[in-house]
């Protein structure tokens, strides 16, 4: 039928390279109750020599069913350092 078989969650508007409102290197979920909480490094090509810091840490709270953020909360850099931190779990 040509459909993909994928689609991004949650859409692909939400994960815009370099946009730090949207999700940058997601590395950690957990599904609580109708609630998907997400651990968003930030940042991006961190294996690279010049690896890209411009978004800090933060987490994202969405419902499920809509796919709509209901909180975030973005880590301060004394907690997570933007430039050094690797959150991985929740």
């Amino acid at each position: 039928d040509g459909e993909p078989r994928l689609r991004p969650w949650p859409s692909w508007a939400a994960q815009e390279a370099g946009d730090c409102s949207g999700l940058q290197y997601v590395q950690s979920m957990e599904v609580v109750g109708d609630e998907i909480w997400v651990v968003d490094v930030g940042r991006r090509n961190i294996f690279d020599a010049s690896p890209d810091n411009s978004c800090p840490p933060k987490l994202v709270i969405y419902d499920i069913a809509s796919g709509h953020a209901i909180d975030s909360f973005v880590f301060p850099d004394a907690t997570a350092p933007h430039a050094a931190s690797f959150l991985n779990d929740i």
